[in-house]
């Protein structure tokens, strides 16, 4: 990510995160994992909010999310899925891309 990009995010900024995708309980549903600090949390989100909306092959994807907070390269982050755990992560700038 090129200076310009990093610049560009800010709180309330949408982004996607780097996830793994694996088949959900619904056809409009996904698993999805992200590692956080070598864990991984999972959760269920719609295919609307992933960057590769009709797949159907489980591997590498992106999820929407928005900044809620940011401190140098770590950022928090809101996920709109029903995670297991928690809907707010902590990413590094390396797991994010902005939207196109």
């Amino acid at each position: 990510m090129n200076d310009k990009e990093l610049n560009e995010l800010g709180v309330g900024r949408q982004i996607w995160v780097e996830c793994t995708v694996n088949k959900g309980p619904f056809p409009s549903e996904r698993g999805v994992i992200v590692n956080v600090d070598n864990n991984e949390l999972g959760g269920f989100v719609d295919v609307g909010k992933l960057r590769f909306k009709g797949s159907t092959t489980p591997g590498n994807d992106y999820i929407i999310g928005t900044i809620v907070q940011r401190n140098g390269d770590e950022m928090s982050v809101s996920l709109p899925w029903d995670g297991l755990s928690t809907n707010i992560i902590r990413v590094s700038v390396e797991q994010v891309k902005l939207p196109a």
